[in-house]
């Protein structure tokens, strides 16, 4: 089993009054299940995103970021995504929600990792910031199983 896969329902239900989809993403021994809103990207939108997100690693861009819960950036107060720092060897995974109004330019939909801010690993607060470690080696079979959803 990969240590890195992130995955859609193809099912969905009525959340509040947002159509949502189920999903999943499991970093090494870390899983979290999340809901995804289908009102503005659809499930093989995401998936596109993810497969985009991965490959720029791959390739060896320094950091990308999977978004796991997109809304009309031009109405919208955030995205949830993650945030991956390529460090030698190890991808650092953060969840994030990233506030569109704390922005110092316009989030790019066609180019969100403008975007990604600094890694940081201390908050505001002084606290220690999660991130979830896996080598760079085990992101392409996940992007093997996103090319085959």
């Amino acid at each position: 089993m990969s240590t890195l896969s992130i995955n859609l329902s193809n099912k969905s239900h009525v959340l509040g009054g947002i159509i949502v989809s189920d999903g999943s993403i499991r970093i090494g021994e870390f899983e979290e299940k999340f809901q995804t809103s289908l009102s503005y990207w659809n499930r093989e939108r995401y998936f596109c995103q993810w497969k985009e997100a991965l490959t720029r690693l791959i390739d060896g861009e320094k950091c990308s970021a999977i978004i796991t819960n997109m809304y009309d950036p031009s109405i919208a107060n955030f995205i949830i995504w993650w945030p991956i720092y390529a460090i030698g060897e190890k991808v650092h995974f953060q969840n994030q929600v990233l506030l569109l109004a704390e922005l110092e330019k316009t989030f790019d939909e066609s180019d969100p990792y403008k975007s990604i801010p600094k890694r940081e690993t201390i908050s505001e607060d002084g606290e220690k910031i999660s991130e979830w470690i896996i080598g760079i080696s085990e992101v392409e079979p996940c992007l093997g199983l996103l090319t085959n959803h």
